[in-house]
């Protein structure tokens, strides 16, 4: 299992990305969205209030390999005896956002296309985000 340590200084705040703290929260709150990405963009829907993207007409598809899910799950996600290992492992987390960016941006555009005049204010939040997407993908790339 991960070590906690109680108390922590601005140098260990600080720390290089396997060891802070900071890093590791973002690491681990990276993850959980990216599967909750793939439960959208695989149309997986387990209770009756859950979104996916075939409420809004769109086909599904997916994210993560069934391997990475697993991780996620086991790693991640839930108390299991897997969890022993949790930060010892390599996430490729650049990668994963890559892959999820194609898929998301499609599902972006797909929607600014069903604005219609009544919807001007969604098609600029859309087209803005999609504006975002695209810059924060450069530098995900250099």
């Amino acid at each position: 299992m991960a070590v906690v340590k109680p108390k922590l200084d601005e140098e260990q705040i600080f720390l290089p990305y396997e060891y802070g703290a900071i890093a590791i929260s973002c690491l681990t709150s990276s993850l959980l969205a990216i599967r909750k990405f793939d439960d959208f963009f695989q149309d997986k829907k387990t209770r009756h209030d859950d979104v996916a993207v075939s409420d809004f007409g769109y086909e599904p598809s997916c994210i993560l390999t069934n391997a990475e899910r697993k991780d996620i799950n086991k790693r991640i996600a839930h108390f299991t005896t897997a969890m022993d290992n949790a930060g010892n492992e390599i996430w490729v987390i650049d990668d994963l956002l890559l892959r999820l960016s194609a898929p998301l941006r499609d599902f972006l555009t797909f929607l600014a296309e069903q604005c219609g005049e009544e919807d001007k204010g969604e098609y600029f939040e859309i087209s803005e985000t999609i504006r975002y997407l695209d810059s924060s993908l450069k530098l995900l790339r250099s």
